[in-house]
């Protein structure tokens, strides 16, 4: 009677292997698949707009249509623009002699960006000045089968960033 019991449990997880393992094996083949989309639309996407000068609100739209028909995705938008400020004081706590600056970047982040492309009702490209930087973050949110296993298997999920790309706004080569 036990031997009937330990062959039915080994012929129950010989069944489940060979399905289970092979749709595993696809599913992380699709993922790195949507991976390497994502990468690859988040590439083209900073380099357009690095080699514009601006994000156009075309581009922007074009890059998240694209990328949301491969899934459920957060893009988060980085624009740093380097400043100079005056000098109030010297490092020993002195009052400056008014002439003095220091330079630093103020980082502008997706809603500021969007607002100034879609608010108002129009659609205006974001400017961007030689020698900023622009990156862009995109997340997954969506549940992938892979993301399934691993929480059933191991507890957590991986999910994720899927592409973080950037560079240098003029940085093309011939841009100035």
């Amino acid at each position: 009677m036990d031997d009937i019991f330990g062959r039915l449990a080994a012929a129950f997880m010989t069944i489940v292997a060979l399905f289970l393992v092979p749709v595993i094996l696809i599913s992380l083949k699709t993922e790195d698949a949507v991976q390497s989309f994502v990468q690859a639309e988040a590439e083209q996407f900073v380099d357009e707009s690095r080699a514009a000068g601006y994000i156009s609100p075309e581009n922007y739209l074009t890059f998240v249509n694209s990328i949301g028909r491969a899934g459920t995705f957060e893009v988060e938008l980085e624009h740093r623009s380097e400043v100079a400020y005056p000098v109030t004081e010297d490092d020993a706590g002195n009052p400056a002699d008014g002439h003095s600056y220091r330079t630093g970047y103020k980082s502008y982040y997706r809603e500021e960006i969007l607002d100034e492309m879609f608010g108002g009702g129009s659609d205006e490209p974001y400017l961007m000045k030689n020698g900023d930087y622009l990156t862009v973050t995109v997340k997954g949110t969506g549940s992938s089968i892979t993301n399934a296993f691993t929480r059933m298997f191991l507890g957590s999920g991986s999910g994720g960033t899927m592409a973080v790309y950037g560079g240098m706004v003029g940085a093309t080569g011939g841009l100035t």
